[in-house]
């Protein structure tokens, strides 16, 4: 029989009754507890395959917002050359600057440019990558509290 209690120190312990003799033993160091079950080797190991999973997810995802985030970025940038090209100050050559005037005076093709230059969608883009930086973050500590690399 198992039972469970709190330490001094606040982490989780089992006791268990083993010949009459109660013998203490960590939570973490071989009986596993989640939400008060004990949990078994195949447990443990869908828990870990689960954080794995989580963890390469999330890594995909934060890889796809910093690319949103990249080409946002450059759109604004093209926006701002296209600006400057304007004053005089031509970036690039002349043909690239006579492409990039073509391209965003277009109303079919100038869509994204006129997107990007949404406050909001910059402020989303920043907060997604910010969000799943963290979550990554928080993942790994888990990684590490279980063993795993």
């Amino acid at each position: 029989m198992f039972l469970v209690s709190q330490t001094p120190d606040g982490s989780l312990a089992t006791t268990s009754q083993q010949g009459g003799a109660p013998q203490r033993q960590d939570a973490l160091s071989g009986a596993f507890l989640f939400l008060g079950v004990i949990m078994t080797d195949n447990d443990r190991r869908q828990q870990k395959a689960m954080l794995l999973l989580e963890y390469q997810e999330t890594t995909e995802e934060l890889s796809h917002y910093e690319e949103n985030a990249k080409s946002l970025a450059t759109r604004l940038r093209e926006v701002v050359d296209w600006l400057n090209s304007t004053s005089g100050e031509i970036l690039g050559s002349k043909t690239e600057a006579e492409r990039r005037h073509a391209k965003l005076s277009n109303k079919e093709t100038s869509k994204p440019y006129e997107e990007s230059m949404d406050f909001s969608k910059a402020e989303e883009a920043v907060q997604l990558v910010t969000q799943a930086r963290q979550k990554l973050s928080n993942l790994r500590e888990r990684k590490t509290a279980l063993g795993l690399k």
